[in-house]
């Protein structure tokens, strides 16, 4: 090491660690650190690999002219040595660093990270997160033979595309978040807003966007969607890039999609969506459905939360047979997730008498869509909705839930929250805007493309499910995006139980809570920043909206202008969702005070015959 004291240890133990001898004193290198010890910054992060073994990097630099003076990476992890290198170029603002390790030689600037390995020749993007949200940033990959033409910034003489790095201004638009809206210029600088005031002057290398007349809005974020979700025997026709770009061409730049376990296992389910996510072209997270229970599914939630950055888990009260479970198995659900800070969802609908009245249909001869709604009616909605609720408080737990679509449900809802209890209800935009009527026309192919559970409601429900979210009874609005073609809809031709469940919306749903709830005075602009986007999540990606949405900033860059769509498959970055969110706020005081009350046990004398 030049003759410094600094040595490096490395360990092959199972955890893999690695750590840094100081004058023979480790210093253990854990997630995300920055220390100072002495003279010197140490910058570490950490990658995963296909067996889940994660890897640390560690990057010890001088502090006074931030030369690398050693690094260490547990099992030879290269792309954890890489995320601690660029911790270090953002935090300690290093203009370069350059270093090599047996055939690999690696370049870092704060406009663009490169990874050159011999004897390959392969281009691709990998995505990063270091340290907090707030230093998300892309970061290109390229392995080839060397390119002779050097590192330049745009697009590069061997063909690659260059680090997605951008500036932007949007001038003089109306800026509107959940609670205030004024007039103002937004400056975002490598994905991040840098500035929200008055009269910002740029330089030449900055994109305007002349935003006059028009809302500067955060992104939207749908919590609820099923892109490449195999079910019925068949599997939705949106993959997580074909339903992201058609959420960015509508103003949506983040989802929530819902991990289903493959055969029970919560970690062979998590694998699976991590494969199908690879060519995801915008931020997303991760739900986990929960389909069974024991101690292995307990354990693995465990996983989930503590090193998935899974915050929520549902649970399905329908679909007997395949996806339902009982109420014994939602109760330990239900204390597993208050454990670990966890929200709970539910599906809500009583699944033995939805099969009940899906065998009443038959019998009946009603075989076609209008079977599907008629076979599972409001009332089981309610009742499995209240039921839901009801145990959730006996736990005393946060609940949400999914899809409501009936005013049995909604009032369910209402009648929680006004007791005090911590509920959340999720809207979709289908069940807000659309009746059950188009369920009865006379073309099968027509009926079917609105078969989805719970079904879409007769009349006079999405108006009262509008007028709960305008008063703040339901929270927030999703899609439930689940999309089948005509094709796989036509698996239930002479049998409405065989059509894939699922309606589009991701799209949309921008479009359609405007008009329907803005447009109409309903809701205000700011409302419609809470109940499509920060409701949920505070992102920092925007769209320029005037009666639709004309431009898509996602990621720093922008993605959607003049009705043209700019997405990049593989471009997109998995956010993880920390646990104990506000919703558990004021948990343990309610049941120190249940405690409290309970006046028991009671101490009682023991009497002898």
């Amino acid at each position: 090491m030049n003759g410094s004291k600094w040595m490096i240890k490395e360990s092959l133990e199972k955890n893999a660690q690695c750590s840094f001898l100081w004058g023979g004193e480790p210093v253990r290198l854990t997630n995300h650190m920055v220390e100072k010890v002495g003279h010197y910054s140490i910058y570490v992060s950490s990658s995963k690999i296909n067996d889940g073994v994660v890897g640390l990097g560690g990057l010890l630099m001088d502090a006074g002219n931030n030369n690398v003076m050693s690094w260490c990476s547990s099992r030879d992890f290269i792309l954890s040595l890489v995320g601690a290198t660029l911790l270090a170029v953002r935090l300690a603002l290093v203009k370069v660093v350059h270093f090599k390790w047996a055939n690999i030689s690696i370049h870092l600037d704060a406009k663009e990270i490169v990874h050159k390995l011999s004897n390959k020749s392969i281009f691709g993007v990998a995505n990063m997160t270091i340290a907090e949200d707030i230093f998300l940033m892309n970061i290109l990959i390229v392995l080839e033979p060397f390119c002779d033409a050097g590192i330049v910034y745009g697009e590069s003489a061997c063909g690659a595309a260059s680090a997605y790095l951008s500036k932007i201004l949007i001038k003089g638009g109306t800026v509107v978040n959940a609670h205030h809206q004024e007039v103002a210029d937004v400056y975002i600088e490598d994905g991040i807003i840098v500035a929200v005031q008055n009269d910002i002057m740029v330089g030449d290398d900055v994109r305007i966007i002349d935003a006059t007349g028009k809302y500067v809005m955060p992104g939207g974020i749908d919590p609820h969607t099923h892109l490449a979700m195999e079910f019925m025997g068949t599997e939705t026709i949106d993959d997580f890039f074909s339903g992201q770009a058609a959420a960015l061409a509508g103003g949506t730049t983040m989802h929530i999609d819902f991990v289903i376990p493959a055969n029970g296992s919560l970690s062979a389910g998590y694998e699976a969506y991590v494969k199908k996510a690879e060519k995801s072209a915008m931020d997303y997270g991760f739900h986990m459905a929960i389909t069974k229970w024991d101690e292995t599914v307990s354990r693995e939630m465990e996983v989930m939360v503590k090193d998935k950055g899974i915050n929520s888990f549902k649970f399905f009260l329908a679909y007997k047979g395949s996806l339902m479970i009982n109420d014994d198995l939602l109760l330990e659900g239900f204390k597993k997730c208050k454990s670990l800070g966890a929200l709970a969802m539910v599906h809500a609908e009583n699944g033995d008498a939805v099969f009940e009245g899906q065998k009443r249909m038959i019998e009946l001869g009603i075989t076609g869509p209008e079977g599907h709604a008629l076979s599972r009616p409001p009332v089981l909605e309610g009742e499995a909705t209240g039921r839901a609720i009801r145990l959730a408080g006996f736990v005393n737990t946060p609940l949400y839930v999914v899809h409501v679509m009936s005013i049995d449900a909604m009032e369910e809802i209402a009648k929680a929250r006004k007791s005090g209890q911590k509920v959340i209800g999720e809207p979709v935009v289908s069940g807000l805007v659309l009746d059950d009527s188009a369920l009865w026309d006379p073309d099968f192919q027509t009926a079917a493309k609105f078969v989805m559970s719970p079904p879409i409601r007769a009349p006079g429900h999405g108006k009262a499910l509008q007028a709960a979210l305008s008063t703040g009874i339901l929270q927030l609005v999703g899609t439930d995006h689940c999309t089948f073609n005509s094709t796989q809809k036509a698996l239930g031709i002479g049998d409405f139980r065989k059509i894939p469940n699922g309606v589009n919306g991701l799209e949309e749903r921008m479009h359609l809570v405007w008009d329907t709830m803005v447009v109409s005075g309903q809701i205000s602009v700011t409302d419609f920043v809470r109940v499509t986007s920060t409701e949920w999540f505070r992102k920092i990606m925007y769209f320029v909206l005037q009666g639709k949405v004309e431009v898509t900033i996602s990621g720093g860059k922008v993605v959607w202008e003049n009705d043209e769509l700019k997405a990049v498959p593989s471009s997109g970055k998995y956010i993880e969702m920390p646990p104990y969110n506000y919703l558990f706020d004021g948990i343990g005081k309610t049941d120190a005070e249940y405690l409290s009350s309970l006046r028991a046990p009671v101490k009682r004398a023991v009497h002898t015959v």
